[in-house]
């Protein structure tokens, strides 16, 4: 009996610790199965990612490929068209600006860079120049339309003027000045100038557009400022006992220019046309000119 009991408590020794093992291997297969059940399942979804990846890039070389054949495609209709029209190749901006291709003719600027170069607008009669046309992109037709209105602003302007204008007992320096001198002033306008000034800036806008009607404005302005008849102008013609004449002019802006010891034909260029019928009696007639 006792020998039994002794063994019966191995025996329950034993399963008391085998049981914990028992349980232990299988929770570890359990883990396993799901391990290996997740496993499975990554690499599934490895096989999906890989597939799609495939397909990316199959669909990116035909994109490329299809990129290339467009721009082979270009480039064959613009040598083509290069031949044909030679300043087509430079339609096209460039990438950034500003740009200078030492082969194209022109240069390409923002149109904020514009107003910085200043180049002359104007004619003397009041037209636009060509080159300021070129550059609004005007066609002859427009630049016709627009012309023919500026001129006659400023011919109205100055026959206002002419009317105007007095003769002066006060006249500019000459440093050659021993012959007859004959000075004619107009007067400060500043009603009539500014009425002038508004006129040019409604017909630049009705053909240009207020953009490029600033554009012309602000690379025009002193041109503009020296017609707002906020200052009186001055002209004085001498002519010198050697045949020869001088002018001296105080434009209304406040610049003065002036030059001595000049042939008559010098000195009526020097003069605004609209004055030259002022000074008749001292510059001989143009066809007279040395």
């Amino acid at each position: 009996m006792k020998k039994s009991a002794f063994v019966l408590l191995i025996f329950l020794a034993a399963l008391a610790l085998w049981i914990p093992s028992r349980w232990k291997l299988l929770d570890t297969r359990r883990a396993l199965l799901q391990s290996e059940a997740r496993l499975a399942q990554l690499r599934g979804r490895l096989a999906a990612d890989e597939a799609t990846l495939d397909l990316a890039r199959r669909a990116r070389d035909t994109q490329n490929k299809a990129r290339a054949q467009a721009l082979a495609a270009v480039s064959q209709s613009q040598e083509a068209a290069a031949k044909l029209d030679p300043e087509s190749r430079w339609a096209n901006p460039p990438a950034s600006l500003p740009d200078w291709n030492s082969q194209s003719p022109y240069i390409w600027v923002p149109k904020d860079f514009l107003p910085r170069l200043q180049p002359r607008v104007f004619e003397k009669d009041g037209g636009m120049t060509r080159e300021a046309a070129s550059v609004l992109a005007l066609d002859d037709p427009a630049r016709r339309a627009l012309d023919n209105q500026l001129r006659q602003a400023l011919a109205d302007y100055h026959a206002l003027q002419v009317s105007n204008a007095q003769t002066s007992d006060q006249s500019l320096p000459d440093a050659n000045a021993d012959g007859p001198v004959v000075t004619v002033q107009i007067p400060a306008m500043p009603e009539e100038g500014t009425a002038f000034l508004d006129q040019i800036q409604q017909i630049l806008q009705q053909n240009l557009g207020a953009q490029r009607a600033g554009l012309v404005t602000n690379a025009a302005a002193d041109w503009l400022d020296n017609l707002s008849g906020q200052r009186p102008t001055v002209v004085s013609v001498t002519r010198h006992p050697d045949g020869n004449w001088g002018v001296c002019i105080r434009s209304a802006n406040g610049s003065q220019t002036s030059s001595s010891g000049i042939p008559s034909s010098y000195a009526a260029t020097m003069l605004p046309d609209y004055l030259l019928p002022l000074f008749a009696d001292i510059l001989p007639p143009p066809d007279d000119a040395p």
